[in-house]
């Protein structure tokens, strides 16, 4: 018989009980958790609201895909104030409470839209927590289908299936089967959330988005808040204003209705909606006007501030650019030097480089900097850091507005002045309408003769980069920091764009056809071009290669791997790394197999070379070069005894537009000025001829760009060379028929084909 210490077994006992607890709370959870859905579901049925009862949809929606018969937003927020007990005595904190039902009918009206909502995904449970702070929202649906005959079928709550099941988020998926053509999709989800809050800020933010690829018959907001709560909101492209009025309690009450919203077919393409279509943006935030107030710039309880001036959110930026200043004044963190972070060779370089400071090129100087800084914030590997953060440094995207802060301080230390930029991306609202101070972008300037811009999008981003989403943009603002405190001097610039040229993909294919008849070997060299490289550097560059790589570009010639085994008691980590480092290798085969399927949208197989020929991660050295050699499936068929080929595939799959996205009312914000060139060496069989070389050649071209191809032949090779692009990231609506002109052209040549005829 084994004996229990009475000490281990009390801690049993008490383990059990726990999780007996445990057990019990959950199923009293679930169990509250279905009432409150049951009791939603019967309140949302019973609103009175007529539209949602319109059955007859108007002859001018017959074609559409679906219609909104009715859409309706309805948000209610309150607060309380509250004490609890912490470890630091009672504290005063304000439980927010927020609900929000979003309910819509939907006209089924063809197969499309059936798999549209043949299934609904949502997140029924989020629970956060901290030291004094806890969250919970909750998240209750309800669906109904309505047949033609004018039935109504209620879909059971207990068909929701959970497809994450953990204490602290829970998801979930409710199917609606048998829907069919005709039929109407009333549904609805409701959102109640629960947040205990000290401190300021926002509450909730949306974007009411006043338009959809399906006409709207009805859409209806209707807000509640609290007079605890200060509202800000802002009408975007001539959205129509909220009538406002207040309730009994003094709450500030919102409503809108909006009949006969027409389908906006092309607000899927090349369309900046926060500055061309309907929008309505609100930020709830906790009101605040005791001490300190306009030191933080906080907004008054129960005010509404409607379409409030940008320099609100400018000045919160410039109010958390000082709170950091003044944290580094206390703390001495600000970043001065890289020495004490580099590699003993690389140290050396560092100084030598600081020497002779004045006596190199300035744009040598601060470019190398920026390497140096850019090396020690991502590509320096410390003895026993989490290898999988290693490993993914190379897949993410950074936060550049903590990193350029940074590194303006490395420059301010070495006496180079510059200034933050601030701007705001295409994608979203001009600068004098943002309505937020996170929809600030940074950037920075370091001042010369001309001056030079940094911005970061990864840890690829060379010097001088500017990211395609800032560029063109027009009196963006600078700010200079002076002193401690919150002084700063104001100016403006304009960010340059980059021509389609600096931004290519080229493909360089030596195709040989195979005795099989269906596959082609495909001897493939790629170089892309400023905008065009990040995502697949991302996808392509391994971490320890561009690690060692930059470790030489700064004077260390020993690899990552040999510098951690040279260090006394962190040997044991420099295997455990290397075998990491080698399971990566292993899988950019993969990687460069998945990459040459999503070019040429064909089976690619037999992958037997594979190499990244030059990183372009540097300004003196930019385009990102790689090659492979593989089988490539799907272009070649067997006719006889003779072969077709079908060329046109081998340009990768241009831009494809639907039939209604054809029709085009806005004017074209395109990601950037961009160029694409293909260039095939076609080997002919032996024993083979050509047919149909002089149907490839085609040509058109205008101010807004261009689709040419040139094939021409000899007895042993087909050459063609294919090349295509657009001039400018952005266009008038006036010019969309001479984009059409060259998409098109693009289009048909997918089609083009060689005849390989046996002799």
């Amino acid at each position: 018989m084994k004996l229990i210490c009475p000490r281990i077994f009390t801690a049993i006992a008490l383990l059990i009980i726990s999780l007996s607890t445990l057990a019990q709370k959950d199923t009293k959870d679930i169990k509250k958790y279905k009432e409150e859905a049951d009791n939603m579901r019967k309140e949302v049925w019973g609103w009175n609201k007529p539209e949602f009862k319109v059955r007859t949809i108007p002859a001018e929606y017959a074609s559409a895909s679906k219609i909104v018969i009715a859409r309706h937003m309805e948000i209610n927020a309150d607060s309380k104030k509250r004490a609890k007990l912490t470890l630091m005595g009672v504290g005063a904190y304000r439980e927010l409470m927020i609900t929000e039902i979003a309910r819509e009918a939907i006209k089924i009206n063809d197969k499309s839209a059936i798999s549209d909502y043949s299934e609904i995904a949502f997140t029924q449970i989020v629970r956060s927590s901290g030291f004094f702070i806890r969250n919970s929202t909750n998240v209750y649906i309800g669906v109904r289908i309505i047949k033609p005959d004018g039935s109504i079928k209620e879909i059971s709550a207990d068909d929701i299936v959970l497809t994450r099941n953990e204490s602290s988020k829970k998801e979930a998926k409710l199917a609606i089967p048998d829907l069919q053509v005709g039929d109407i999709v009333d549904y609805f989800l409701a959102k109640q959330q629960n947040t205990e809050q000290s401190t300021l800020g926002d509450v909730a933010t949306y974007a009411f988005t006043l338009f959809d690829d399906a006409p709207i018959m009805h859409y209806s907001i209707h807000i509640e808040m609290g007079k605890k709560y200060a509202i800000e909101y802002r009408c975007y492209n001539k959205a129509p204003d909220f009538k406002r009025s207040t309730s009994e309690d003094d709450d500030n009450v919102f409503d809108l209705v909006q009949k006969n919203i027409p389908a906006y077919t092309e607000s899927g393409l090349w369309v900046s909606a926060f500055r061309q279509l309907p929008i309505i943006r609100m930020n709830i935030k906790v009101g605040y006007k005791g001490m300190y107030a306009g030191r933080f710039n906080a907004r008054e309880p129960g005010k509404v501030y409607a379409n409030p001036p940008a320099d609100e959110f400018i000045e919160d930026e410039k109010i958390r650019i000082s709170s950091i200043k003044e944290g580094e004044a206390r703390l001495r963190t600000a970043t001065t030097g890289l020495n004490e972070q580099l590699p003993e060779n690389a140290s050396k370089y560092y100084f030598e480089l600081l020497k002779n400071k004045d006596k190199l090129p300035f744009d040598s100087v601060v470019s190398e900097l920026f390497y140096l800084f850019r090396y020690t914030r991502f590509l320096r590997v410390e003895p026993y850091a989490d290898i999988n953060g290693i490993l993914n440094r190379t897949k993410e995207d950074i936060a550049a507005s903590g990193q350029l802060y940074d590194f303006g301080n490395l420059l301010k230390s070495k006496d180079f002045e510059y200034q933050l930029v601030f701007v705001t991306p295409k994608a979203g609202p001009y600068l004098k309408e943002i309505l937020s101070s996170d929809d600030i972008k940074w950037m920075l300037s370091v001042e010369d003769a001309k001056p030079k811009l940094f911005g970061m999008s990864d840890i690829f981003s060379p010097a001088f980069y500017i990211s395609p989403d800032y560029e063109d943009a027009k009196q963006a603002m600078t700010m200079r920091i002076i002193g401690k405190k919150k002084n700063f001097d104001e100016g403006t610039i304009n960010i340059p764009r980059s021509p389609a040229s600096a931004n290519s993909h080229i493909e360089k294919l030596v195709v040989t056809p195979l005795t099989d008849g269906t596959n082609l070997m495909i001897s493939r060299q790629t170089i892309l071009k400023g905008h065009y490289k990040s995502d697949v550097q991302k996808k392509l560059i391994l971490f320890e290669d561009y690690c060692n790589a930059e470790r030489k570009m700064i004077g260390e010639n020993e690899t990552i791997i040999q510098e951690l085994e040279s260090k006394k008691n962190k040997k044991s980590y420099a295997p455990e790394l290397k075998i990491a480092f080698d399971k990566e290798r292993n899988k950019q085969k993969d990687a460069f197999v998945d990459e040459a399927k999503e070019w040429f949208e064909q089976e690619v197989t037999e992958l037997s070379e594979n190499k990244v020929e030059n990183m372009g991660v540097r300004h003196t050295n930019p385009d990102f070069v790689y090659s492979s050699k593989f089988k490539l499936g799907g272009v070649l068929k067997k006719a006889g005894n003779n072969l077709i080929l079908e060329v046109g595939k081998l340009q990768g799959t241009p831009l494809t537009l639907s039939a209604s996205q054809r029709k085009r009312s806005l004017d074209i914000y395109m990601p950037f000025a961009r160029s694409m060139q293909t260039e095939i060496t076609l080997q002919i069989p032996e024993g083979y001829t050509v047919e149909g070389v002089e149907a490839l050649n085609k040509k058109v071209e205008n101010e807004t760009g261009y689709f040419i191809s040139e094939a021409s032949s000899d007895s042993k090779a087909v050459t063609i060379k294919v090349k295509k692009s657009y001039n400018n990231s952005f266009e008038p609506v006036a010019n969309w028929d001479k984009l059409l002109a060259f998409i098109d052209a693009a289009n048909d040549w997918t089609n083009a084909k060689l005849l390989l005829k046996k002799k």
